[in-house]
């Protein structure tokens, strides 16, 4: 797997997430540093679920109701 640095670009992203969509600091930073990442979904708990930003949609795999998000990822492993 590639590791994503934290670099400015993605503190300015989670500055952004901060400010915009009061998102914790470390929850703007996982999300960015997946924004610039280039992927798709991120799970979390913790996150709202089904929350977009800049092409990453945010799953809560332990959601009752999967999101389409989950649904798919769960779909592409079968």
């Amino acid at each position: 797997y590639a590791i994503q640095a934290t670099d400015q670009a993605v503190l300015e992203g989670a500055m952004e997430l901060v400010a915009k969509h009061k998102l914790q600091v470390f929850d703007a930073i996982i999300l960015s540093a997946a924004a610039e990442a280039r992927a798709s979904i991120l799970l979390s708990e913790d996150m709202h679920d089904g929350f977009r930003w800049q092409g990453v949609t945010v799953a809560n795999p332990f959601a009752a109701n999967p999101s389409r998000a989950m649904l798919k990822l769960i779909k592409g492993r079968e």
